[in-house]
């Protein structure tokens, strides 16, 4: 399992949180998913061999919010 953490800009209140949440972790190959809201982090574990990064942030970008890194 890889992990990765994501800096994201734009999640203000829980729905955020949880928005971002289950559009990650509908992702086939996601095995769990942390939202920190104060500080914009998403740590998220991944198979690699099933999901891949780009599909990760495109999955947060989906919901409306900025991946810095």
């Amino acid at each position: 399992m890889s992990e990765i953490t994501l800096l994201v800009k734009g999640m203000t209140c829980g729905g955020c949180k949880k928005s971002v949440e289950n559009g990650v972790s509908s992702l086939n190959g996601v095995e769990n998913v942390n939202v920190e809201l104060e500080t914009g982090k998403v740590e998220v574990g991944f198979n690699e061999t099933i999901v891949n990064v780009d599909e990760i942030k495109s999955a947060i970008q989906s919901k409306g919010y900025f991946v810095e890194a």
